[in-house]
């Protein structure tokens, strides 16, 4: 993977989760749990977050060890259950895939 993509993949972490802290603005745990569109979109931006860090190259993290790859990666898997604006649970699953070899 060249560079380039290693900034298109940084940009989109950086704009996913710009999207969710605007989505979220002053809005209460509370409001986020029983508004269905913003139980459906945050979930939604977070899980781009890991999926984009997730295909950054390797050479890059190795060269970024400051950053908690792990973690970030096991975004895109959390689990997200929505049946109903007022019962959203989030169970995340950790996934020790990180970047790209």
């Amino acid at each position: 993977m060249s560079r380039r993509d290693d900034a298109h993949r940084l940009r989109d972490m950086r704009d996913a989760a710009q999207a969710a802290i605007r989505v979220l603005g002053d809005h209460s745990a509370d409001e986020l749990e029983n508004t269905e569109a913003l139980a459906l979109a945050v979930p939604h931006a977070v899980e781009i977050v890991g999926e984009a860090a997730s295909r950054v190259s390797w050479p890059f993290c190795e060269a970024h060890p400051e950053i908690a790859w792990s973690e970030v990666t096991g975004m895109r898997h959390a689990s997200f259950t929505t049946t109903s604006p007022s019962t959203t649970s989030a169970s995340g699953t950790r996934s020790m895939a990180t970047c790209r070899r």
